[in-house]
């Protein structure tokens, strides 16, 4: 488990990574989730996940038009967590980007209340 020094020590170096090369670029935050404690988690069996898949897909095809490229699922203390990832054209805004990621956790929440929390993961087609 890392410590929030760690962390922090870990994203002022990446952040000074994205400065170095962007250095147009103003101001640079970094967001660091505790995703180790995911990892720790448990593999449900697919069995147990085809209806969080489907309504995931459903979710995922009516904000982009596509279905998700990748689901995985853990469960933890906190309940099922959902990892989705989800392609976006290249040329998308970064805050578009952020803010439709945003509106799909939200709505995956909404139809899907027994998950215990939803990541969605974005990357640009062809990346």
């Amino acid at each position: 488990t890392r410590t929030l020094d760690q962390a922090h020590g870990t994203a002022d170096r990446v952040e000074a990574s994205i400065h170095h090369a962007l250095p147009e670029v103003s101001r640079i935050y970094t967001h660091i989730e505790p995703l180790s404690e995911t990892a720790r988690a448990s593999k449900p069996r697919g069995g147990e996940v085809e209806d969080d898949r489907a309504v995931i897909d459903t979710v995922v095809r009516r904000h982009t038009g596509a279905p998700p490229v990748d689901v995985r699922f853990r469960d933890s203390s906190q309940g099922r967590i959902a990892l989705v990832t989800v392609v976006l054209p290249g040329d998308v805004s970064l805050g578009s980007a952020h803010r439709l990621a945003g509106e799909i956790e939200h709505d995956l929440r909404e139809e899907r209340p027994e998950l215990g929390d939803a990541v969605v993961h974005t990357e640009p087609a062809g990346g």
